[in-house]
């Protein structure tokens, strides 16, 4: 209502103001062709928004995903050179331990005059023991390896084994206990049933023989 309203008052105008018609073809040229440049105007503003929103958001995804992928690269290489770098010490090590010789070949000559003695000391009046359990081969053998090698390498190696041995020794004590303790748990069950069964024997057949344990009738 208010458009043809409005539309009735400019032709109103317009023919008061005597207009001749070839001005008012122009001016609706005009008109038409202000609205169409106006629409284009605002379709531009539309679609350069669109690709503006779109291309930054391609950016951001790009870019992420490129620093993942350098993350990745970057982690990829540092493996690789820790694990060449892992390979290298081992292989210095390898040729270190090849260029040690053996324990067995440094003591075999020292362990020939210990047995000796210990057999030439069991016919005799005097005891092996000061000679026969201190580990003379294996201390030249450590000094040896001590100085032909690095100061640190050889004896923390033995002391693991010493102690790896050690261990393993205890544990076997251990289980040795335990074993004997289970022994004689089962001796005394056995005392106390043998002996019930004596004494129940002596009680049905009036014998007077009789058969106790000191220390399994507790």
């Amino acid at each position: 209502m208010l458009t043809n309203a409005r539309l009735a008052i400019g032709r109103v105008a317009l023919s008061k103001m005597h207009i001749p018609p070839h001005q008012n073809v122009r001016l609706r040229c005009l008109d038409e062709a202000c609205t169409s440049l106006i629409r284009l105007l605002i379709m531009i503003a539309f679609l350069s928004v669109f690709l503006s929103t779109l291309f930054f958001v391609f950016y951001i995804y790009y870019w992420k995903n490129s620093g993942l992928l350098r993350r990745k690269n970057f982690s990829k290489n540092d493996h690789e050179q820790n694990t060449q770098e892992d390979i290298e010490e081992d292989l210095k090590e390898t040729a270190k331990m090849e260029s040690i010789p053996s324990i067995a070949l440094l003591a075999e000559p020292a362990v020939s005059s210990p047995i000796t003695n210990c057999e030439a000391l069991e016919t005799s009046s005097l005891s092996s023991s000061s000679i026969c359990h201190r580990p003379q081969n294996l201390e030249i053998a450590v000094v040896a390896l001590h100085e032909q090698t690095e100061p640190t390498f050889v004896p923390r190696l033995l002391s693991d084994d010493y102690e790896l041995a050690n261990k393993s020794i205890e544990q076997r004590k251990l289980e040795i206990q335990r074993l004997i303790k289970r022994i004689e748990q089962a001796r005394c069950q056995h005392e106390k049933f043998s002996n019930r069964l004596k004494s129940a024997q002596r009680i049905t057949d009036m014998s007077p023989n009789s058969f106790t344990h000191h220390s399994c009738l507790l």
